[in-house]
């Protein structure tokens, strides 16, 4: 009884701290693209100013 209840919650901290890393995977890819974005926009805007 006692084994089984510390492997669920080993695999509860293995499973919140993998899509916790996820997360912020995709947030700082978000923050990338929107850089992107923005650094795209200030180069065409360059290019539009003569």
């Amino acid at each position: 009884m006692l084994k089984t209840a510390r492997k669920c919650v080993f695999a509860a901290i293995i499973s919140s701290n993998a899509s916790l890393a996820r997360f912020k995977g995709e947030t700082s890819i978000m923050a990338e693209t929107a850089n992107a974005g923005n650094r795209h926009k200030n180069i065409w805007m360059r290019l539009a100013v003569p």
